[in-house]
C-alpha cells in the first residue's frame, strides 16, 4: 500500500489511510512465553474467584494477575488471542491487548464487551 502524507504549513505530517501505523507484528510464541502466560493467567483466575457478578472491567484489570499478564508485553499477545478464541467469554483479556499495544479504549467503544472484544481481535490480526 502507498502511504500518503499531508504536510500542513510545513510543520505537521499526518499519515492517512493505508500507512500501516496501527498494524501489530505478532511475535511467535515460544516455550518460555507460553509458560509465563499460563502461570500469570492462572494467578488472574485465582484473583477473580468470587467476582463473577462484577460488571466494570477495571474490577478485573486492576487485579495483580492481570497486571502480570500485561507486564509480559507483546510476547503475551498470541497467547491472549488464542485464549480469547478458546474462551470467548473471557472478554476482559481484550483490555490487556489494548494496553500492551497502547491502543486507547475510546477507539473501541461499543455497547457490549463482546463487540469491543471483536473489534480488538480484528485489529490485532
Amino acid at each position: 500500500m502507498k502511504c500518503f502524507q499531508v504536510i500542513l504549513f510545513g510543520l505537521v505530517c499526518v499519515c492517512v489511510a493505508g500507512c500501516g501505523v496501527n498494524k501489530v507484528t505478532m511475535p511467535k510464541p515460544d516455550a518460555g512465553s507460553i509458560q509465563d502466560f499460563a502461570e500469570r493467567y492462572a494467578q488472574w483466575e485465582e484473583d477473580r474467584e468470587g467476582m463473577k457478578h462484577m460488571s466494570f472491567h477495571t474490577s478485573f484489570t486492576n487485579l495483580p494477575g492481570f497486571r502480570a499478564i500485561v507486564d509480559l508485553g507483546s510476547p503475551a499477545l498470541p497467547h491472549i488471542r488464542d485464549k480469547l478464541q478458546e474462551e470467548p467469554n473471557d472478554i476482559f483479556l481484550t483490555y490487556a491487548i489494548m494496553e500492551i499495544n497502547g491502543w486507547p479504549e475510546k477507539e473501541f467503544e461499543s455497547p457490549t464487551y463482546e463487540e469491543i472484544r471483536d473489534k480488538v481481535l480484528r485489529r490485532l490480526k
